[in-house]
């Protein structure tokens, strides 16, 4: 019987997909790592979350649940503003690779675009972020990291 359960137990272990969240990071300086999310974001901007939404999964072709954040926008640094607010959708949990950002903070957010939950949203794209991003609180980030971002800024306007 003992044999039948550790049997059972491998192949359940063996056979089950899991998914789960890995960033791979390359070995690379902070500031080319800084550097290469600049290049790779479509949007950057500093911005306080006002709202969180949880979106019913309603399509087939999106993985999971996701989750949209409105944010009142304090600064861009890449890409262009169109309003004073900012949607951003992440997946609803880190397992998935979400980034679960808390209302009331504020927050340098890395985004791209993205037609993934154009399905769910029924907009012609959307901003995406997720737990492999450079994201983080404001109060958080290294002054270095503000100074690379401002001058790639410069460089590229």
């Amino acid at each position: 019987m003992r044999a039948f359960v550790l049997l059972f137990t491998l192949l359940l272990i063996f056979t089950t997909k899991l998914s789960a969240c890995s960033c791979i990071e390359e070995n690379n300086s902070f500031r080319k790592k800084v550097k290469t999310e600049y290049v790779e974001s479509d949007l950057i901007f500093t911005g306080t979350v006002l709202s969180r939404k949880e979106i019913p999964k309603t399509s087939r072709k999106v993985f999971g649940s996701a989750v949209v954040f409105t944010f009142e926008v304090s600064e861009i640094i890449k890409g262009k503003r169109h309003h004073s607010q900012i949607e951003v959708i992440t997946n609803s949990d880190g397992a998935s690779c979400g980034y679960e950002f808390e209302v009331g903070n504020t927050y340098l957010v890395y985004s791209r675009q993205s037609h993934y939950y154009t399905p769910v949203t029924q907009s012609k794209s959307d901003f995406i972020t997720g737990l492999c991003y450079r994201n983080q609180k404001l109060k958080n980030v290294r002054k270095k990291e503000h100074r690379i971002l401002s001058r790639m800024a410069r460089k590229h306007n």
